[in-house]
């Protein structure tokens, strides 16, 4: 079972969350800017992996902690919105068929507090799970969000198994769509293989000892903020 204790060694909430966005933000640069397959693109889109699993372990994380999960998944579903156009802009996109990956979150943590829910049967937790999923499709990254965010969740005492469950998942769903690209030719290595960037985030996570950190309003709501505020303004910088 996980011991997490304030005074530990290891890695904050705040110091993740600042991974993540930095993360999120070379990775979004290097396909919005860069010419694909080539070596600084690889590298940036591989470090670009370790935003989303970092985002949906704070998501369930963010699920136990919270006082009021209706404000929570509002909170989730208002920057779903708020993000839609700005994703959509710059990553040209069809607005009627696909949306950020704040609404993947969002879905995911309704999937989470589904299965968590101690009135509801087996069978409708997997409905309501299922349907979640199936919602998400449209986001980026998709279903994962889901899948990882209910594997942070559901094994959250365990630290070791929800690793292995979230390296699992990833191989299953992340990886295995293109493995028949990458084994048929290998040069789509250079296409696909920043998709193993992912398993990077098993260190970081595994370093988090359950301190927040700094306590502050800033650094709260900017970690939402950020992520549509970020894609706007790489879209603005392409008309400089």
């Amino acid at each position: 079972m996980v011991t997490r204790t304030k005074n530990s060694l290891g890695l904050t909430t705040n110091i993740l969350k600042v991974i993540a966005i930095i993360s999120m933000l070379l990775d979004h640069i290097a396909s919005g800017y860069l010419e694909a397959g080539g070596a600084v693109w690889i590298v940036m889109r591989t470090l670009g992996r370790l935003s989303e699993p970092i985002m949906c372990y704070f998501i369930a994380e963010g699920f136990f902690h919270t006082s009021n999960l209706r404000r929570y998944a509002l909170r989730l579903l208002i920057f779903a919105i708020i993000s839609h156009v700005p994703f959509t802009l710059y990553f040209g996109t069809d607005p009627l068929f696909e949306t950020s990956v704040m609404w993947g979150l969002f879905m995911g943590l309704l999937a989470l507090a589904a299965w968590q829910h101690p009135k509801l049967a087996i069978p409708w937790k997997l409905i309501a799970m299922f349907l979640c999923a199936l919602l998400a499709f449209p986001a980026d990254w998709g279903y994962i969000s889901v899948f990882w965010i209910l594997a942070f969740g559901m094994f959250r005492p365990y630290r070791s198994v929800q690793m292995c469950v979230f390296a699992i998942l990833g191989m299953i769903f992340y990886l295995a769509p293109v493995a028949g690209a990458i084994l048929s030719n290998w040069t789509a290595l250079a296409d696909y293989g920043y998709r193993m960037g992912f398993v990077l985030a098993i260190p970081l996570l595994t370093a988090y000892h359950g301190s927040l950190g700094r306590r502050s309003p800033i650094l709260k709501w900017g970690f939402y903020a950020f992520y549509p505020l970020h894609l706007l303004v790489l879209y603005l910088l392409r008309f400089i």
